[in-house]
């Protein structure tokens, strides 16, 4: 699937200036858990180009698995959930083996999750995986989704771009969300799609998805819609102010335009 749009998240200046033997306490395994983008490595924050994915990294407290997305391949792993607290072992993550444009991102990441052998929680709430000596390798954001509320342009959906071939050169495709009553409904080049809508902190998601019954000798928006909306499980803000829905992967999805 294409990739439309640069993301780089920014790390506050106070997390980078955080020094690891600060903390009072040893973190708990379980502010591990759940999903975080991967900011920055050894003090550089990541810079990506416009074919990658958001990296991030979700770990399960429940079961010690580790999944997430490296720019382009897709790791996998585990960790010992009952280890010292503070912490941990990430030199068994494994990747998939696509070959990507730029697989620098990705080698810095791995490389990095390679020396990590702790983790601590710091005062802005940022989450800074440290090496042997205390030092931070590398510091995960908690992902945040903006709240959806109202009414978005659709950009691009899929590989599909709105009204950029003959065969998607349509009126606006609006997504209109009503958080209040849990509803969504959504216009395409032919049919308007409907169903109920959630936003939680596990995430947010399109359900019980169905549309009006015009029949139409071609929509492939509203076929792409009918793939992609149902798989959306977070979203986030790109930097061209745009917002990106992803699926549970961190693989992007949708893009909107308010």
């Amino acid at each position: 699937m294409k990739k439309l749009y640069v993301y780089a998240a920014t790390a506050t200046l106070g997390m980078l200036a955080v020094a690891c033997g600060t903390t009072q306490k040893a973190t708990d395994v379980q502010a591990l858990n759940g999903e975080w983008n991967i900011v920055s490595v050894d003090g550089k924050t990541l810079a990506l180009t416009e074919d990658m994915n958001i990296p991030t990294i979700k770990f399960n407290t429940e079961d010690g698995t580790i999944s997430g997305n490296l720019s382009c391949n897709r790791m996998v792993g585990s960790f010992d959930v009952k280890a010292q607290p503070g912490t941990i072992d990430l030199s068994g993550i494994g990747a998939t083996k696509m070959l990507c444009p730029d697989m620098s991102v990705e080698d810095n990441i791995l490389r990095a999750f390679g020396q990590v052998k702790g983790y601590e929680l710091s005062p802005d709430s940022a989450m800074l995986l440290v090496d042997a000596n205390k030092n931070v390798v590398v510091t995960l954001e908690r992902m945040r989704a903006p709240e959806l509320n109202g009414e978005y342009k659709v950009v691009a959906v899929g590989d599909t771009i709105i009204g950029a071939t003959d065969e998607t050169e349509t009126e606006p495709v609006v997504l209109t969300v009503n958080p209040a009553e849990g509803r969504f409904s959504c216009s395409t080049d032919c049919n308007t799609l409907m169903g109920n809508y959630s936003a939680t902190d596990a995430g947010i998601t399109f359900s019980d998805i169905a549309m009006t019954r015009m029949a139409c000798p071609q929509a492939p928006v509203q076929d792409a819609l009918m793939k992609y909306l149902p798989a959306v499980k977070t979203a986030s803000t790109l930097t061209n102010g745009n917002i990106g829905l992803y699926d549970v992967n961190g693989q992007l999805m949708i893009i909107l335009d308010k």
